[in-house]
């Protein structure tokens, strides 16, 4: 014969419990003395002789055995312990007591698991991984949120009551916080306006803040006289407000005070407040998720009643370890480089829309778009017959991006450096190109004649390596015609200039390049 001695809550849970063996009974008579049910029937109906305090009843599941010997039933003649005599008639044995009346256990051991996950994990995976991880349990379980196991071979698929369990009194992180609160304050200063810093609470809160005037700065004469004048004053800069909720069990305010309008040296400010207050943020309270029992069976009656530390282990029935599970939930930060692109602000747009992040939900929240630049410089370097370098100077568009979806925090990034690298390359080109045709360039000695022969007779505009419009200017005289490039006169034959001249401009620097 096997024994299981349950504690339990409430009547409606026998039924309940007795579900998980294949039997099916009501509560039918539980709310007399103490009774167990006829052998080889699933009702109660007798009363038992001389009940132990806290019995309520006794669930007899019955054995065939050879010798068709029957447990008895008869009301107020048979104790607990002569009922149980008869092994050979029974097979199971289901005693429950009332838990309120028995002594709770006291070696049952509560865990608080805080599982750090994302926010894209599954909970229900992550409990088992901690259980088979622990060697608690060896396989997966079925398991649901808000809910715990009946029984140890059972899943965590029972719910748990519709009020919400939080560590809230095992945590010491809030036990400290809550030592460290306080109602009043008062703050020294000789300052007439200031700016608090945020107070917070784990509970909505009002606040009064009321000016203190110096009083050891004043002449004992006219102290009469200051509180007549500053009684209306010290009202009216009394500032009186109430709490914002960030979120559950988190409160604050951000004040400030103004006492300009008192005329008198300030002692400081009196700070009252109808909840213990910190400057702390208050830890976040968890939220019970779901309760593994290691062993023993129980049952949770739903009600409107608050459950607690003591009421788990008055239902531990047996259970060693009781695991609450609780989760810190995080989002996945995705860093998203996209291939250059022409517009990177389109490139953005619509990699979001191909991957459904472009409206609400998913997306929780967006950033501006952010654009930085940085210049690049693909240079000439000319070191013969003279040094010269021309910078070639192209902006790189850098596009950032920032946006929250319910799992997911993304930075993604788009450049135009590639285009903008082909495009430089394609103008250096034309650009070495129109070097290389120049008529003069620096470095390089030219007679007055090569001078005339390359630019003519005529007075015409040139053009330096700059784009800039210069003046070929020929001067026909009577006898020796003059010329110059540039407002320098060509003479001789050793003519030498720092620039690159010729008839035609330089290319056109694309406006991607501006």
């Amino acid at each position: 014969m096997k024994r299981y001695d349950i504690p339990v809550l409430s009547k409606e849970s026998i039924p309940e419990i007795l579900k998980y063996f294949n039997i099916e009974t009501s509560t039918y008579g539980l709310n007399e003395k103490p009774i167990y049910n006829p052998y080889y029937y699933t009702f109660f109906d007798f009363k038992l002789k001389n009940p132990p305090l806290g019995l309520i009843c006794v669930f007899f599941k019955a054995r065939k055995n050879p010798f068709k010997i029957k447990y008895p039933h008869d009301d107020d003649e048979y104790t607990l312990d002569d009922l149980l005599k008869y092994e050979i008639a029974i097979e199971e044995a289901f005693v429950f007591w009332d838990a309120n009346k028995q002594p709770t256990q006291t070696n049952v051991n509560i865990t608080f698991v805080k599982l750090d996950i994302f926010a894209s994990d599954n909970k229900e995976k992550a409990i088992n991984e901690y259980l088979i991880k622990n060697k608690i349990i060896k396989e997966p379980k079925p398991t649901k949120l808000g809910c715990y196991n009946a029984t140890p071979t059972t899943g965590l698929v029972v719910p748990l009551p519709s009020i919400n369990y939080t560590t809230h009194e095992k945590d010491n992180e809030i036990k400290n916080w809550l030592l460290q609160a306080q109602k009043k304050y008062n703050h020294k200063t000789s300052m007439k306006k200031i700016d608090f810093l945020t107070f917070w609470s784990d509970k909505p809160f009002t606040y009064i803040f009321t000016p203190k005037i110096d009083f050891l700065k004043i002449e004992e004469f006219s102290l009469m006289r200051v509180y007549r004048d500053t009684r209306e004053l010290i009202k009216e800069c009394t500032i009186r407000g109430e709490s914002i909720q960030k979120a559950p069990g988190k409160y604050y305010c951000t004040p400030s005070i103004d006492m300009n309008k008192i005329g008198y040296d300030i002692g400081g400010v009196e700070l009252v407040f109808s909840e213990p207050v910190s400057e702390l943020e208050p830890p976040q309270q968890q939220q019970i998720e779901a309760i593994y029992f290691d062993d023993g069976i129980r049952f949770f009656p739903e009600s409107s009643q608050t459950y607690n530390i003591e009421d788990l282990k008055k239902l531990s029935n047996g259970a060693k370890k009781i695991y609450l599970f609780s989760f810190t939930t995080k989002k996945r930060i995705k860093e998203i480089k996209l291939p250059d692109a022409i517009d990177p602000y389109q490139a953005i747009r619509d990699w979001k829309r191909e991957n459904n992040l472009y409206t609400f939900p998913p997306l929780v929240q967006e950033d501006d778009y952010e654009e930085q630049s940085e210049n690049r410089d693909a240079y000439i370097e000319i070191t013969s017959p003279a040094y010269k370098k021309i910078s070639i100077l192209f902006p790189i568009k850098i596009v950032k991006h920032t946006f929250e979806t319910t799992d997911c925090c993304y930075f993604v990034v788009c450049k135009n450096d590639t285009l903008q690298i082909k495009l430089a390359k394609q103008y250096r080109d034309a650009y070495v190109n129109w070097l290389n045709q120049c008529y003069i360039k620096p470095g390089i000695s030219y007679s007055a004649g090569e001078i005339r022969d390359k630019f003519g007779r005529s007075s015409r505009d040139i053009y330096n390596e700059e784009g800039g419009k210069c003046r070929y200017r020929y001067v026909i005289n009577t006898f020796i015609d003059e010329w110059y490039v540039n407002g320098r006169e060509c003479s001789g034959s050793n003519n030498t200039f720092y620039n690159f001249y010729d008839t035609t401009p330089p290319p056109k620097k694309p406006q991607e390049l501006m």
